[in-house]
């Protein structure tokens, strides 16, 4: 089985780890990330403050988590809950079916939402309209890589394509072959790909190794070289 890792340079041991051995992997990145100052996102948090809830939407946000001391965190899918407890953060709620299936657990205001620039904003939306004060901290862009030829090539080779979020399937979908498999963390970034991929699992960390075992190769020919 050939597979494609899509996240950004050095984000891409831990999934290495938790792939079926004998596996071919390379990498392509499809993103790349500008962080705000920390400094600057503490200014803008602290108007709001104190929180009760710090909403954290993505892996690349929890390094700001800390700015809300003392309010409850929590994460929007496992991944985010991952790198929020190698910082040392605690989740008290983690979400399994995208931003929005979080609002339920959101008790009390203010809420800080920590999210991308240009992100979605549903949860958001869903925690005002049921008149919770919270602010909403746009800590992090993400921004596309342009892929060259031989890039390209190994995703249209790939019997595998591990997308981590929205962000990367849009630089790299035109070069996935239609019989590959997308794998993905969680429901947001599944329901981006099913829009116009068939092929979409939902299998993350640890526990997703045997459920990519079971995956079979494309049936087409492989095009392009590793």
């Amino acid at each position: 089985m050939r597979a494609v890792l899509t996240r950004e340079d050095g984000r891409n041991d831990a999934t290495r780890s938790w792939l079926p051995a004998g596996w071919s992997v390379s990498e392509v990145p499809a993103t790349t990330t500008r962080y705000e100052e920390p400094a600057d996102v503490a200014a803008a948090a602290a108007a709001g403050g104190p929180y009760r809830w710090v909403v954290v939407t993505s892996a690349r946000a929890a390094r700001y988590a800390r700015l809300a001391p003392g309010a409850r965190v929590a994460a929007v899918g496992p991944a985010t809950a991952a790198a929020l407890e190698e910082l040392g953060t605690a989740c008290a709620v983690v979400g399994d079916a995208g931003a929005l299936a979080l609002a339920a657990a959101i008790d009390e205001g203010p809420v800080l939402v920590l999210a991308a620039r240009g992100g979605r904003r549903e949860l958001a939306e869903a925690l005002g309209a049921r008149g919770l004060a919270l602010s909403v901290l746009e800590c992090y862009a993400t921004l596309p890589v342009a892929l060259g030829a031989p890039e390209r090539a190994r995703l249209e080779a790939a019997d595998v394509v591990v997308v981590g979020a929205p962000s990367a399937w849009a630089v790299v979908a035109g070069s996935v072959a239609p019989d590959a498999w997308v794998v993905v963390p969680g429901e947001t970034t599944r329901a981006a790909v099913a829009a116009d991929h068939e092929r979409v699992l939902v299998a993350w960390g640890p526990g997703a190794t045997a459920a990519l075992a079971r995956l079979a190769p494309r049936r087409g020919p492989r095009g392009g070289a590793q």
